[in-house]
């Protein structure tokens, strides 16, 4: 993700905070990255190379999807040039855009594994996503202060009501993306085809225009929450001032506004999907009453 910024500091500051590594640094960008391999930049608004913004201020300038393989890559290069500019540049990356106008790019992926993660205990036998089996025998919980992010979990685009059929037609048409869950005036949940979350990409009409809204970060635990929440509010840092679970999944969040734009998320207990098919349906009464749903799963109502 590229992410172009009036105040690189303050930007710098939160994502080091927030607990990303930094891996490279030149004068107009900062460039991070999760143990997963997946890199984050933080390039100075006025640098020419830079696809536009669709918001002013500082915002999401790119966002670049994993591919894997070079099959892959010139089979999405095909398809995508039939009706649009697709740029390759000197790394074998594509750029382009989507039907909203998002510079979006795709590239060879090269994932590093992420192995459990637990404090206390051996851990043995806990899978990830059970959480009904005892991992602190005879122990303390050792002490921590700072969230262990593992990779990018989710990305939430703020997208216009007038173009919501043609964005989402489009990834899941032209890219393959799986529609899992919609929720008419808050948004539709996709995943890719190598995804293993319940969703990877959210694209969200509520608030009528285009700009960046949110990115999830996956951490160890409940735990790394916590202790990530505690840290940020410790060193300034504005946003919700409490946990909450995702309705559309079973995650527990917590979010901070970022000066690069858009927010922030801490997400814990991932819900992993390993089948497809059965698209789940959330009827909304009104916007002002997300929490008043109907759910609709293969024709059952719940």
């Amino acid at each position: 993700m590229t992410y172009g910024v009036d105040e690189l500091a303050d930007s710098i500051r939160f994502v080091e905070d927030f607990g990303l590594a930094r891996i490279d640094t030149s004068n107009d960008r900062v460039v991070f990255a999760t143990p997963a391999n997946q890199s984050l930049r933080l390039v100075a608004a006025q640098a020419r190379d830079l696809p536009e913004g669709l918001e002013a201020g500082s915002t999401l300038r790119e966002l670049i999807w994993g591919v894997d393989s070079v099959a892959s890559l010139d089979a999405l290069h095909n398809t995508l040039s039939r009706d649009r500019a697709v740029r390759v540049d000197g790394e074998g990356v594509l750029h382009t855009h989507d039907e909203t106008g998002y510079a979006i790019g795709f590239a060879l992926a090269q994932p590093l594994p992420i192995g459990e993660i637990r404090r206390g205990g051996d851990g043995a036998g806990r899978a990830q996503g059970v959480r009904d089996d005892l991992f602190y025998w005879n122990r303390t919980f050792d002490a921590y202060t700072r969230a262990r992010v593992l990779r990018l979990a989710r990305v939430t685009l703020d997208i216009p009501e007038a173009g919501r059929d043609a964005a989402i037609d489009f990834y899941r048409h032209r890219l393959g993306f799986e529609l899992a869950a919609s929720a008419p005036g808050a948004g539709s949940f996709l995943r890719c085809g190598a995804g293993v979350g319940r969703h990877g990409l959210r694209l969200s009409e509520r608030a009528n225009r285009p700009g960046i809204n949110r990115i999830a970060f996956e951490v160890g635990d409940l735990d790394d929450l916590i202790a990530g929440g505690n840290f940020m509010g410790a060193q300034g840092w504005q946003g919700s001032r409490r946990l909450d679970r995702d309705r559309s999944g079973a995650n527990v969040f917590r979010c901070f506004d970022a000066p690069c734009g858009g927010r922030f998320e801490y997400a814990a207990e991932r819900d992993p999907a390993n089948e497809r098919g059965g698209v789940r349906f959330r009827e909304m009464l009104s916007r002002q009453d997300p929490v008043s749903v109907a759910m609709r799963v293969d024709g059952m109502s719940y």
